[in-house]
């Protein structure tokens, strides 16, 4: 499985939440690449992969029309079977932009994995349900903190500027 893993960039800070990312990725045992636009001269994601950079100066931290056309380009070139986010403001905002456009399914706010599935919350968190998209790609969000590495981080990422 290949998954594309986007990253945030706030306040001229990476996000720390990326590990969040490459936690769930390593539960399917996927092949990571990684989407940021951010500052190439700051601190950059620490995985062993393929980095998608683009500069924050010109696309600007939240730009959704930027962003999705960035991220679509990202996609025609790796054609990922997942593309994950952190549930937070950009994910919420983003994801389905991207999964209307790629015609995708979108699951939002996933909290484990069980079988090779994705567990969202339902009857406001109360139970969970099982779900699976049916595409060929699906969109997910991650519930903060539902994910964790074991150990921190590390590597360094081939960065191609987008």
């Amino acid at each position: 499985m290949k998954m594309l893993l986007v990253a945030e960039y706030r306040q001229k800070k990476l996000l720390e939440n990326y590990t969040e990312l490459l936690a769930f990725a390593g539960q399917f045992g996927a092949e990571c690449t990684m989407f940021l636009v951010g500052d190439g001269a700051a601190e950059l994601p620490k995985f062993a992969g393929k980095l998608y950079l683009a500069d924050v100066a010109t696309f600007g931290e939240y730009n959704p029309d930027a962003h999705k056309r960035l991220l679509l380009d990202v996609v025609a070139q790796e054609q990922p079977t997942m593309i994950v986010f952190s549930h937070s403001s950009y994910g919420w905002d983003l994801a389905p932009r991207l999964a209307a456009s790629l015609k995708a399914a979108q699951v939002s706010e996933v909290v484990a994995v069980e079988g090779g599935q994705l567990v969202v919350p339902a009857c406001n968190a109360k139970l969970r349900r099982t779900v699976a998209g049916t595409g060929a790609m699906t969109i997910a969000t991650l519930q903060a903190g539902a994910f964790s590495l074991a150990d921190a981080a590390a590597g360094s990422p081939e960065v191609v500027a987008v």
